[in-house]
C-alpha cells in the first residue's frame, strides 16, 4: 500500500481511514487549549468557529495551567489530537515542562503540539524543539485567523499521519502473531478454525458467526463445513446447504465461485489451495470494514493459503519421519516417542522386540525384494494378531516390537504365530523368531522409549546368544551387564590405542627331552588401574566387536619381533605360536597380513605357527581349506586350538588341513594314573596320530600329568607345572637360565 492509496492530497486533505483512529470521534477534531489567560481560549474558538478540517468539526477543551493539563490527558477518555500549549503560565517554563511530561511520563506521541507565547523571549530552542517532537511554534501575534487554522491543519495531518502508521503496524503485528500461531498447528479443520479465530481478532470483532468450508475446484461435491465457531459450531463436517444463515450461505458460495473475498456485512475470505482444492471463511462483523482491514485481510489470506498447502508438506514430511516407507507402520523413531509421550496411557504393558532368525540368509539367498514381501508378510500377521490397543512398529531391518497391554500382548502367543508357514510369492517359508520382553511396570524400569527400547534390545541379545527362537525376559542385571560391558569394550579400545596391552610368553616343551621348543604368545591387559583384565572377560568382547582385527594384527607383529630377537640370542629353531580368533581369519586379507608380518619381522615362516579354534569348521571348508593352504604354503604351520570343547568331529580333521592339535586343560585335568582317568585326552591322542598330526597338551599343573601324558604318546606340552606365562624380558631370562 502506497502513501498516495492512503492520502490524497486537494485543497483540503483527505483521509482514508482515520476514523479507525480509536477514541477519536468519526465528526470530529479533539483540540486542547492550554493557556492561563481565559481571552486567548475564548479568541481561539470564535477564529475557528464553524471551521472544518478533512471534512470535520473542531471540538474544543480548555486548561489554564500545565498542572491542569497534566491531569486531563491522565484521566480524559478524549483522544486529543492537536494541543495549543502557551509556554509561560504559572512558571516561564510550564509550557516546556508540561510537554516533557506529556512525551516521557505519559509516552502520548500521537497528538501534535504548538507552542503559542506572547513572550518571544521565551523561545525553545531547536535541539528542545525536535527531542521532544514539538510540531510548530508561533507567537501570539503570529496566529491571525488563517495562520492559526493553517497551522493546525498541518498539525492534524501530522497526527493523522502517524495514527495511520500506527494502525498499519499493530496490524501486521496481529498478521504476524497469527500466522506464527497457525504454524504450530497440525490437521485442516484445526487450522481453518484457528485462521477464522485470527481474523476476529485482527479486526477486532467477536468470535461469533463464523463459519470456514473447504470444496474442490471441480466443484462435484457440496462444500463441507469444516470449522465454525459461535451459534454454527454444531455444523463441523456438515454440507454447506444445511447452514440456515442465508447472508452467510451467499457469501461462501459467492466466494468460492468468483474466487475472491467478498466484503460485507458478512466478509468471505477465498483461500485458493493445491491439489485441486479451495476452501472459504465467513464472518459476520458488527462494523464496516475500512480498506485498512481490507488490505490486512489480503496479507492475511495470502499467507493462510501458503500455511494450508504447508500443512500437506508437513504431513508428508511426517509420514517420511515417523512411518516406515515399506510397511505403513511406526518406524523407530515414532514408536519411541508414543511410549515417552503416553507413559500413562501404558500402565501394566509390556514391550516386546520380535525379530526374525536368519533374516540375513533369506536376502543373501534370494533377493531384496523378496525379503520385502517376507517383511511385508510378518507385519501383515503381526497386524492381524495384536488389538487395537496395541501400538506396532518396525524399530530395525528385521525387527518389529509391539507395545501393549500384557493381556493383550503376550509373548508366547507370539512365538506361536510363527508356527504356520509364511506364503511369499506363491513359496511356503517357515520362520522363526527370537523375542526379547520388557515389562513397564518392572521396579528399576527405564522411562524413555529409547531406553525401553534398549533394554529390550538387551534381553533379545541374550536370547540370541542362549536361546535363539525363543523369549527372553528382560532384568535389571542385564542392563547392568550390558554396561559393563561397554565400558569394557571402552576401555579396551583406549588400552590399545594408549598402547596398555602386551603380551606375555608361556614356553612348550618336548615332554620326553624337556627341551623348550617354542612358546605360546597370550595377549594380556593391565588397566590404568593396574589390576589385570581377565582374557576370558575382554577377548571374546573384542571378537564381537571386531576390534580383535587391529589388536590380532598387533600381536602378530609383536610376538615375530619377540621370535626375531630370540632367533638372534642363538635360539634357531625356536617356534612361535600365535593365537587367531575366527573373525581374523576370515578377514579377506589375513593372508597378505601374515606375509607382510614376517616379511617385515624377517622371521622364517617355518617358526611361526598360528593357532585356529574348531569354531572354523561351521564354516565351508571348501573356502576354509583354501585359505589354509595359502597359509601352509607360506611354511607357516597351523595347530587347532582346544581341541574336543567345540565343534570336533572326526571329519574335521579329515577336511581341514592343519598340523597340529591342541588338547584342551579340561581333559589334561583329568589325566592321571588311574586307568580309566583321561580317556578323552587319549582318544585325541590316538585321533591325532591316526590322522599323522602332532599332539600338545596345555594346562599340565602336575608332574603325574605330565608322565602319564608322555604314556599316552603326547609329543609336546605346556603349562604351569612347566612355566608360568611372563612378560618378554622375564621369558628371555628364564630361557637363558634354562640353557645354563
Amino acid at each position: 500500500m502506497t502513501d498516495d492509496e492512503l492520502v490524497s492530497f486537494d485543497d483540503e486533505i483527505t483521509f482514508l481511514a482515520e476514523e479507525a483512529c480509536s477514541g477519536q470521534q468519526d465528526d470530529i477534531w479533539n483540540v486542547l487549549i492550554v493557556d492561563d489567560d481565559q481571552d486567548v481560549h475564548l479568541t481561539t474558538q470564535m477564529a475557528l468557529a464553524d471551521l472544518s478540517i478533512e471534512g470535520r468539526k473542531l471540538a474544543f477543551h480548555s486548561c489554564f495551567s500545565g498542572k491542569e493539563a497534566f491531569d486531563y490527558l491522565v484521566t480524559s477518555q478524549v483522544e486529543v489530537a492537536v494541543i495549543l500549549l502557551d509556554v509561560v503560565m504559572e512558571s516561564h517554563d510550564a509550557g516546556l515542562k508540561l510537554v516533557s511530561r506529556i512525551r516521557e511520563d505519559l509516552n502520548l506521541t500521537f497528538p501534535r503540539i504548538i507552542l503559542r507565547t506572547g513572550q518571544p523571549g521565551y523561545a525553545p530552542e531547536v535541539d528542545t524543539i525536535r527531542r521532544l517532537d514539538i510540531n510548530d511554534y508561533k507567537t501570539k501575534s503570529e496566529l491571525t485567523r488563517g495562520g492559526l487554522y493553517t497551522a493546525l491543519s498541518v498539525a492534524i495531518r501530522s497526527y493523522a499521519q502517524l495514527r495511520q502508521i500506527e494502525i498499519n503496524r499493530l496490524g501486521l503485528e496481529k498478521i504476524v502473531k497469527a500466522i506464527n500461531d497457525l504454524s504450530r498447528i497440525r490437521g485442516l479443520s484445526a487450522y481453518a478454525e484457528g485462521a477464522v479465530l485470527q481474523i476476529c481478532s485482527i479486526l477486532s470483532i467477536p468470535e461469533e458467526g463464523l463459519v470456514c468450508v473447504q470444496n474442490t475446484v471441480s466443484g462435484v461435491d457440496e462444500p463441507i463445513i469444516i470449522a465454525a465457531a459461535g451459534n454454527f459450531a454444531q455444523l463441523i463436517n456438515q454440507p454447506l446447504d444445511s447452514l440456515p444463515n442465508l447472508c452467510m450461505k451467499s457469501a461462501l458460495r459467492q466466494a468460492l465461485s468468483q474466487r475472491t473475498n467478498i466484503i460485507g456485512r458478512y466478509t468471505a475470505l477465498y483461500f485458493g489451495l493445491e491439489n485441486d482444492r479451495e476452501m472459504a471463511a465467513c464472518i459476520e462483523s458488527n462494523r464496516a470494514l475500512t480498506p485498512v482491514d481490507e488490505h490486512l485481510l489480503n496479507a492475511f489470506c495470502a499467507s493462510v493459503s501458503v500455511g494450508i498447502d504447508n500443512l500437506g508438506l508437513n504431513a508428508r514430511i511426517e509420514t517420511l519421519a515417523f512411518v516406515d516407507p515399506l510397511l505403513g507402520i511406526a518406524n523407530r523413531y515414532r514408536f519411541e516417542r508414543a511410549i515417552t509421550e503416553q507413559q500413562d496411557l501404558f500402565k501394566n504393558c509390556v514391550l516386546i522386540l520380535v525379530d526374525i532368525d536368519d533374516f540375513s540368509s533369506v536376502n543373501s539367498t534370494l533377493d531384496q525384494h523378496f525379503g520385502d514381501d517376507v517383511l511385508k508378510a510378518v507385519c501383515s500377521r503381526l497386524s492381524h494378531f495384536i488389538s487395537s490397543d496395541v501400538i506396532l512398529g518396525r524399530v530395525a531391518g528385521d525387527c518389529f516390537a509391539l507395545v501393549g497391554p500384557a493381556e493383550s500382548v503376550k509373548y508366547n502367543e507370539i512365538i506361536r504365530l510363527f508356527q504356520d508357514p509364511f506364503i511369499v510369492n506363491n513359496e511356503s517359508l517357515r520362520i522363526s523368531v527370537t523375542c526379547g520382553v520388557v515389562s513397564l511396570e518392572q521396579e528399576g524400569m527405564a522411562t524413555s522409549g529409547t531406553e525401553l527400547l534398549k533394554d529390550a534390545n538387551i534381553a533379545l541379545k541374550q536370547a540370541k546368544l542362549f536361546s535363539r527362537g525363543k523369549v527372553q525376559y528382560f532384568k535389571a542385571s542385564l542392563r547392568q551387564a550390558a554396561k559393563d560391558r561397554i565400558e569394557l569394550l571402552t576401555g579396551l579400545r583406549e588400552a590399545f590405542s594408549s598402547e596398555r596391552l602386551f603380551l606375555y610368553y608361556q614356553p612348550q616343551i618336548d615332554l620326553r627331552t624337556r627341551r623348550v621348543i617354542g612358546a605360546e604368545a597370550l595377549l594380556r591387559w593391565r588397566n590404568q588401574h593396574g589390576e589385570f583384565i581377565p582374557p576370558d572377560r575382554f577377548i571374546p568382547l573384542a571378537e564381537q566387536s571386531g576390534t580383535i582385527i587391529p589388536i590380532g594384527a598387533w600381536v602378530l607383529r609383536t610376538a615375530c619381533a619377540q621370535l626375531k630377537q630370540l632367533i638372534d640370542l642363538g635360539y634357531s629353531d625356536f617356534r612361535m605360536a600365535v593365537n587367531v580368533s575366527y573373525a581374523q581369519f576370515r578377514e579377506p586379507d589375513f593372508v597378505d597380513v601374515l606375509t607382510k608380518v614376517i616379511n617385515e619381522a624377517c622371521v622364517p615362516a617355518q617358526q611361526l605357527e598360528i593357532e585356529l579354534t574348531e569354531s572354523i569348521a561351521i564354516e565351508d571348508p571348501i573356502s576354509i581349506n583354501q585359505t589354509l593352504s595359502a597359509i601352509r604354503a607360506l611354511g607357516i604351520k597351523v595347530a587347532m586350538d582346544d581341541f574336543g570343547t567345540g565343534y570336533s568331529s572326526l571329519s574335521v580333521l579329515n577336511k581341514l588341513r592343519i598340523d597340529r592339535l591342541k588338547i584342551d586343560r579340561a581333559f589334561v585335568a583329568d589325566v592321571s594314573p588311574v586307568a580309566t582317568d583321561g580317556n578323552l585326552a587319549r582318544v585325541i591322542i590316538h585321533l591325532a596320530k591316526d590322522f599323522q598330526l602332532s599332539v600338545i597338551a596345555e594346562g599340565i599343573e602336575t608332574e603325574s600329568q605330565l608322565n602319564e601324558l608322555i604314556k599316552m604318546g603326547c609329543d609336546e606340552g605346556q603349562g604351569y607345572f612347566i612355566a608360568k606365562p611372563m612378560d618378554a624380558k622375564t621369558f628371555v631370562d628364564w630361557l637363558m637360565a634354562d640353557a645354563k
